[in-house]
């Protein structure tokens, strides 16, 4: 998948946010161009190319991330699936949007759209990522 050009938009200027979001991506252009709408829109940004990364930066981040938004595949033995489950131990609320080239289905059967999981198909546009990072850390 390739990523979009991220135009700099009027609704990007740099709101402060107390949102972190933890962005789980292999694919290096998906990932700084997400992480790039992202901090654009005024959110702090922690980046990790694989499930591993990502549960290095938990440790040392883990009460200050918000949202984590991950492919769902992974190399390495380990999917965006697992890896929410993992942290999900630790903090049960925590809220997830998973992104994929392939449908949500990849995701199972059992995986129920709920105040806690998103989805969001690649590839992406900047104001859609936009618009559902920000339902996504909508207060319930």
């Amino acid at each position: 998948t390739t990523a979009l050009p991220v135009p700099a938009a009027a609704d990007d200027l740099h709101v402060p946010r107390a949102e972190t979001i933890l962005v789980v991506e292999d694919e290096a252009l998906v990932r700084l161009t997400s992480c790039t709408i992202l901090q654009r829109r005024g959110y702090n940004v922690l980046e990790a190319a694989s499930p591993r990364a990502a549960l290095e930066l938990w440790a040392i981040n883990r009460d200050r991330i918000d949202l984590v938004f991950t492919d769902v595949v992974m190399p390495g033995g380990m999917t965006g699936r697992d890896l929410v489950e993992i942290l999900r131990r630790d903090r049960p609320e925590l809220k997830a949007l998973f992104t994929s080239g392939y449908s949500s289905d990849l995701l199972g059967r059992d995986f129920v759209r709920t105040s806690a999981n998103y989805f969001l198909q690649k590839p992406f546009g900047a104001a859609e990522l936009r618009r559902v990072v920000s339902e996504c850390l909508r207060p319930a």
